[in-house]
């Protein structure tokens, strides 16, 4: 009990407070109560696609090619707040759809024009210390990316890596995003538009312009789905043998995350669903699910990688990481 405690109050892994902060900014949600901000949190933190589908294509202006922020803002609002005119249909033929999935539209506002200001209230600019936290967790999250490609090819060494930071590689674009834009969305559309009678109407986008789109997420797709598999690869290589054992519970973690953005590109954008959080389905509570245990499997990990002999008495001799200094040995 002893030996527990003592690791207990050992301090937390500098490398993990350093990306906390990048987890609050990739989860950032303009959600009117605590409890909805953390569950978007944890939508993040379980799948990958959501967050970067937002910073990388709708933040950036991607559906208007311009101005950035009545997207941003009309990202969080329900698909019944947006209209769609569908030619050739004689009855029936007013739709509401989220103007942001598959079926790419772009926004009108020209019949309220209220509903835009009300938009870009919802709207400031990023604050000083806001950019400085993005700074701190980019600069973990990059210096556990070369540590790891400089552990898996370089020489044998016996003293543990930051494995988390490598795996939350795929934030470093929202963190400069965040960054760049100098803009954040703090006050929820919903209850901005609570007042105002009417819906956002909603045009089609040009076939090449929408065929582009398209590409671009599906690369942010495919983006989502891999990279963190490199994690998984990198410690396998990495020297000792033991601390290959380490690449089972981070393929974990990476299955989690393929499977779900395939999951939320599908349901959110392919079915053009209301976005995480507006939308309280079941694939959403799933991913809140998801996003708890991968939580809770980086503090384990966090907890247990100061501490090799842990390794040894859970997952079994596998995970000795004793061989760099018996090597050293034999060959003095």
């Amino acid at each position: 009990m002893t030996d527990v405690t003592t690791i207990l109050q050992n301090p937390v892994p500098l490398y993990l407070l350093g990306v906390i902060p990048a987890l609050f900014v990739v989860g950032d949600a303009p959600f009117s109560t605590l409890t909805s901000k953390i569950l978007h949190i944890l939508v993040c933190l379980g799948c990958p696609f959501t967050p970067l589908f937002y910073f990388l294509h709708v933040k950036t202006g991607a559906n208007e090619g311009g101005d950035a922020i009545p997207d941003c803002c009309a990202y969080w609002l329900p698909k019944d707040k947006f209209q769609f005119h569908v030619p050739n249909r004689p009855e029936n033929n007013i739709v509401n759809m989220w103007p942001f999935g598959y079926k790419i539209k772009k926004l009108d506002f020209t019949n309220i024009p209220n509903i835009k200001t009300r938009l870009v209230e919802c709207v400031t600019n990023v604050s000083f210390l806001d950019r400085f936290v993005c700074f701190v967790s980019g600069y973990f999250v990059f210096v556990g990316f070369i540590i790891g490609i400089y552990r898996a090819v370089g020489p044998c060494q016996q003293q543990d890596w930051p494995a988390i930071p490598l795996l939350l590689v795929w934030t470093l674009p929202i963190l400069v995003i965040r960054v760049c834009k100098g803009k954040v969305v703090v006050r929820d559309p919903r209850e901005a538009l609570k007042l105002v009678e009417g819906n956002i109407r909603v045009e089609r986008l040009a076939e090449d312009k929408t065929r582009d789109i398209r590409g671009k997420v599906l690369a942010t797709l495919l983006i989502s789905i891999v990279i963190h598999w490199l994690t998984v690869v990198l410690t396998y290589y990495t020297k000792p043998v033991g601390f290959g054992c380490r690449s089972i519970g981070l393929s974990v973690v990476a299955g989690i995350w393929s499977f779900n953005s395939i999951l939320c590109f599908v349901y959110y954008y392919l079915f053009n669903h209301s976005p995480p959080g507006v939308d309280t389905s079941p694939v959403y509570l799933w991913v809140c699910t998801c996003g708890v245990a991968v939580g809770a499997f980086f503090i384990f990990f966090s907890v247990i990688s100061n501490n090799s002999l842990w390794w040894v008495i859970m997952f079994g001799n596998s995970c000795d990481v004793s061989s760099c200094l018996n090597s050293d040995n034999a060959q003095e």
